[in-house]
């Protein structure tokens, strides 16, 4: 069985996705909790469904059904070990909860934790567990040029904003 948060999960996510090795060094670990990476990683929930904003590259990831339920478990302080703890052995939710956890620790949205995480509320795994998937991320990227640039000074003199200058 693929524990929640196991090697496993992780090597098949940078297999798939093509990372290599030093890409997702990073080990998603069972007992590990998570934050954000930095204030320049923003969530907002809409209706359940979770919009990331990373406004250091301006991608932007969209985070519905088993990812948003994930996303606020883990934001809570929960590990992978505690919200699997109550679902049965061998189910597959564990192993896709901890391929999800890779995704967003290798986009960089998500970091282990530098202090212990606070208690976190047992809500958590009863929803995580009523919760069938999909664990998605979907990333968006076409609106990356508009949301890093400066609007002040990355804007075109004859057009104005949105437009950026001409490239030389």
């Amino acid at each position: 069985m693929l524990g929640c948060g196991s090697f496993e999960a992780v090597r098949r996510y940078a297999s798939r996705s093509r990372l290599s090795r030093s890409d997702w060094g990073v080990w998603v670990l069972s007992n590990e909790t998570y934050e954000v990476r930095s204030r320049d990683v923003v969530a907002e929930d809409f209706d359940g469904e979770f919009v990331v904003l990373d406004l250091l590259n301006g991608k932007y990831y969209s985070l519905a059904g088993g990812a948003a339920v994930l996303w606020r478990a883990l934001l809570a302080g929960h590990s992978l070990h505690s919200l699997g703890a109550g679902l049965p052995a061998g189910d597959s939710r564990c192993a896709d909860a901890a391929e999800t956890v890779a995704a967003l620790v290798a986009n960089g949205l998500l970091v282990p934790r530098s202090e212990p995480a606070p208690p976190a509320p047992a809500e958590f795994v009863a929803e995580f567990v009523r919760t069938q998937g999909p664990y998605v991320i979907d990333a968006f990227d076409d609106l990356a040029e508009l949301l890093v640039a400066d609007p002040v000074h990355d804007v075109d003199p004859e057009a104005g904003w949105p437009h950026r200058p001409p490239k030389d």
